[in-house]
């Protein structure tokens, strides 16, 4: 039985929150992930977004919008 095809938004859920547990300790810019991993910026900011209301991610202060997991910040 063929499994079926991930959606792109399960893809990039997926993805971005593997990408910032997997170094928890690294800083993304939206621009970085979206370009990165192929998911584009506005489902990426979506995602974030999400991520960061839920307090899986946090959004660093600064002019760049940049992103870490919750609670890596050194």
């Amino acid at each position: 039985m063929l499994a079926e095809p991930e959606s792109p938004e399960v893809y990039a859920r997926r993805t971005i929150t593997h990408a910032l547990r997997r170094s928890p300790f690294e800083v993304w810019t939206r621009e970085a992930l979206a370009s990165r991993f192929g998911i584009s910026q506005a489902l990426t900011a979506r995602i974030l977004s999400e991520l960061v209301g839920a307090g899986v991610v946090e959004r660093l202060e600064g002019p760049d919008e940049e992103y870490a997991l919750a609670g890596s910040e050194l």
